[in-house]
């Protein structure tokens, strides 16, 4: 008679605990998250998606490392990856889009594990032979400079 595969392990009700404990703690940060940016836009409607980094996680904030005792801070790179739950939770809660002043873009991309920089600038005059693909179809001199591939 084959082995029933509907029963589960001691181990397997341990894992399936822990894992579901791990998102119910994983909700619960980002209920705290979100109703500090919800506080800190009401005492702080003007401020940027910098200043509430700056408050919420004062231990990713440093000092530029260009322009130093300018008073110009440096966040983690983390938070402007592409998938970074902060500037998500940022641009859907503060912004009215890509177009909004506030709006803050993804500046880099994880890829396995590590973060690739993407140039700031997104279109210009470029040759084309770097690998940048065009933007618009009709034009041979802008090219999107945030696309790109990485060889790990």
């Amino acid at each position: 008679e084959p082995p029933d595969r509907t029963a589960s392990s001691p181990e397997d009700e341990e894992e399936r605990m822990r894992e579901r404990m791990m998102r119910e703690c994983e909700e619960l940060c980002f209920a705290e998250i979100h109703k500090h940016l919800i506080k800190f836009l009401q005492d702080r409607p003007d401020a940027s998606y910098t200043d509430w980094i700056e408050e919420l996680h004062p231990e990713n904030v440093r000092d530029g490392r260009l322009i130093g005792d300018a008073g110009f801070r440096e966040i983690d790179h983390r938070f402007y990856v592409a998938d970074s739950d902060h500037r998500v939770m940022w641009n859907r809660n503060v912004t009215t889009g890509p177009d909004d002043k506030r709006f803050v873009p993804a500046r880099s991309r994880a890829v396995v594990g590590k973060a690739v920089p993407a140039v700031d600038l997104l279109s210009g005059e470029l040759n084309l032979e770097g690998g940048g693909q065009k933007t618009h179809q009709d034009s041979d001199e802008h090219c999107d400079l945030i696309s790109f591939d990485v060889n790990l």
